[in-house]
C-alpha cells in the first residue's frame, strides 16, 4: 500500500538480446573479428528489440573518454563508437562552418 515503483531508464537493457541467456555473455567482449564478436555484432544489429535505444545510450557516453564503454555495444564497439562519433563531431562542425 503507496509503495511507489522505481522504474529504471535503464530497463530496456533487459530485453536487449545480449541479455538473453540463450547467448554467451564473453561473446560480447570478445576479440574484435573472432567468431563470438561476429556473432554478437550481428545479433545486435539484426535480432535485437532494444537496438534503438542501445545506440542512444552510447551515443550519449562520453566516448572521448578511454573506457567510457566496454564490449559491443549498438553492434559496435568501443573504437568503432569512438571513430563513429568523431566523424558525428566533425560532420557537424563543417555544417556549422
Amino acid at each position: 500500500r503507496g509503495r511507489a515503483i522505481m522504474v529504471s531508464h535503464f530497463d530496456w537493457q533487459k530485453q536487449a538480446s545480449c541479455a538473453n541467456p540463450d547467448y554467451d555473455p564473453e561473446w560480447w567482449f570478445a576479440p574484435k573479428g573472432s567468431p563470438e564478436a561476429t556473432a554478437a555484432q550481428g545479433i545486435c544489429m539484426y535480432d535485437c528489440p532494444v537496438y534503438e535505444q542501445c545506440e542512444q545510450y552510447t551515443r550519449a557516453v562520453d566516448l572521448r573518454t578511454p573506457g567510457g564503454i566496454t564490449g559491443i555495444w549498438a553492434g559496435r564497439t568501443y573504437r568503432e563508437q569512438w571513430r563513429s562519433a568523431g566523424k558525428q563531431e566533425s560532420k557537424h562542425q563543417h555544417d556549422k562552418d
